[in-house]
């Protein structure tokens, strides 16, 4: 009973264009998706400033449908935060292996503070893998276990107890 559309963009995770009606164009939102000067690592002075970086993932897990990590730059305030948008790329694998080694190196060049993505449904498989050291396929380095915050409750006895430095 679904259009195409609706089927691509909720099943698919394939981006189709604005709904009819809707607040936005896709024009309108593709101009704001724009970083116009990127940031490949951490930067020398963020600390000195007071900014930290938060990594995100949006996961991906079947047919062509893509892993999308964006990198944050926090700047914290007198009552709130300024947060910029200051990389982002997608991770063209499906194998939790690989896309955990490819956010681990990012978390690990930002020194970011933060990784947030859902843990819950496809994304419990990734908690898995960045719950663990691994070895990193690409460069044999050994890529740290990262702590969890908060776990879903199911899955509390799963979590590995990890440095406080690196949780």
């Amino acid at each position: 009973s679904f259009d195409p559309g609706s089927v691509d963009r909720e099943y698919k995770s394939i981006w189709s264009g604005a709904m009819k009606g809707a607040a936005f164009s896709t024009e309108s939102i593709s101009n704001t998706r724009k970083i116009s000067l990127a940031e490949y690592r951490a930067r020398k002075d963020a600390e000195e400033k007071g900014d930290f970086y938060v990594v995100s993932a949006d996961m991906a897990k079947d047919g062509s449908a893509n892993t999308a990590v964006v990198i944050w730059k926090v700047r914290p305030r007198e009552f709130n935060f300024l947060y910029m948008a200051v990389n982002a790329f997608q991770i063209d694998n499906s194998d939790y292996s690989v896309v955990s080694a490819e956010i681990k190196r990012a978390i690990m060049a930002y020194n970011a503070r933060l990784f947030i993505y859902d843990a819950n449904g496809i994304g419990a498989s990734l908690r898995d893998w960045i719950n663990k050291e691994q070895i990193d396929p690409t460069t044999g380095q050994l890529l740290p276990a990262y702590g969890i915050i908060n776990p879903p409750k199911a899955s509390e006895k799963d979590i590995k107890k990890v440095n406080k430095a690196l949780e």
